[in-house]
């Protein structure tokens, strides 16, 4: 089995997170939400997938509170 680099596995890590509010904008909530409660992701990235969850209902949630 074959790793990456630790500094290219960090800024990969890093550019997910950062990247993240621009795919969520662009990429009606609803639904990106629904995909990601669907999606099945190994334990090992259970605490990403945790803080995408989280991310998601945040920006749900500041967007309604815009709305209202």
């Amino acid at each position: 089995m074959r790793y990456l680099p630790f500094w290219l596995a960090e800024f990969i890590d890093r550019m997910f997170i950062m990247l993240m509010p621009l795919i969520a904008f662009t990429y009606p909530i609803i639904r990106l939400e629904r995909d990601v409660i669907l999606l099945k992701v190994p334990h090992s990235f259970a605490e990403n997938y945790f803080q995408l969850r989280s991310n998601i209902v945040f920006v749900r949630d500041k967007l309604r509170q815009r709305d209202s």
